[in-house]
């Protein structure tokens, strides 16, 4: 049979749906546990040498994080800029009218 519902007779339709405790407690777990997998495979942006100490071990992150940081400057810069310029022109436009 296809239908869902069948073996319930349709008195209620949450009988045959709930999940105890247990499983969602189990999903949860292994969810967790494949989060857990594919963080492990993942590409850190720091040296995976435990000889490695200090700034060395976090160049890759920290030079990612200053290029990041002067993009943002960079940004910010030409928002500010693009802005001032717009002003003035509305400001003359609506001051000649």
């Amino acid at each position: 049979s296809v239908s869902k519902t069948e073996g319930c007779r349709f008195k209620s339709y949450l009988s045959c749906h709930f999940q105890p405790k247990k499983i969602m407690f189990q999903k949860l777990f292994r969810f967790i546990g494949e989060v857990k997998a594919e963080l492990r495979k993942a590409s850190w942006p720091w040296d995976p040498d435990p000889k490695v100490k200090g700034f060395k071990k976090y160049k890759e992150l920290i030079d990612s994080t200053v290029v990041v940081l002067i993009a943002i400057i960079l940004m910010a810069a030409y928002v500010g800029l693009w802005d001032l310029i717009n002003t003035k022109a509305v400001r003359f436009l609506s001051e000649a009218v």
